[in-house]
């Protein structure tokens, strides 16, 4: 059965709402059959939550006599970052570019936790960006290409020019390492620029 997802905090309108919602429908300080599920799926808390909740408002009403249920935690509450974010970038930066295209490679090689890392990733202080190869083509590359198209053209003084069937040849279908891909990944810093990768032809990288 898939855990259900509650709310960490509920806004102090609605804890406020809950409270008096609970107040209607409590009878002998118990809720009638059914009634805490159905609250429970309202307002998305835990059972826990709503019992903090009732006894917070009973014990602040028995005090003051008006009921008090709003949230104590103010502004920049939890457990302070032990790293700023300055520090996170240049770890990020000062590791090496083949050491960023997998996440865990990063996380190794920075020595940031990879659930900070992760929290940098979804605030887009960290991206993900693809580095594709950018062609190198010479004019001689130009002239060899023409020069090879043209190989398969027939001529006749007899007939038009017709195209090789290519019936003499054989394609040879294996399984090469290259020494790089043409689409490789990479995590940057969102004002990185995409390491640049140079070939003649994308179609003939070096095995």
């Amino acid at each position: 059965m898939p855990r259900s997802t509650t709310k960490h905090d509920l806004p102090d309108d609605e804890r406020l709402s809950l409270y008096h919602e609970l107040l209607e429908h409590k009878q002998n300080d118990r809720l009638a059959r059914g009634k805490a599920k159905e609250i429970l799926r309202k307002y998305g808390i835990s059972r826990h939550t709503l019992s903090k909740i009732w006894t917070r408002g009973q014990l602040s009403k028995a005090q003051s006599g008006l009921a008090d249920v709003a949230l104590k935690r103010k502004g920049r509450a939890g457990r302070r970052p032990s790293r700023t974010i300055a520090q996170i970038e240049s770890a990020v930066k000062n590791a090496p570019p083949h050491l960023r295209r997998i996440f865990a490679l990063l996380t190794a090689s920075s020595g940031i936790p990879p659930t900070t890392l992760w929290r940098v990733l979804q605030s887009k202080k960290l991206v993900r960006r693809t580095s594709r190869p950018k062609p190198m083509v010479t004019e001689k590359h130009k002239e060899d290409r023409v020069a090879f198209v043209r190989s398969f053209v027939r001529e006749s003084p007899r007939a038009p020019m017709r195209w090789q069937d290519m019936h003499d040849r054989i394609h040879i279908d294996e399984k090469w390492f290259y020494l790089t891909l043409v689409n490789r990944r990479y995590y940057l810093w969102y004002d990185e620029a995409v390491p640049v990768r140079k070939c003649f032809s994308k179609r003939h990288i070096v095995r």
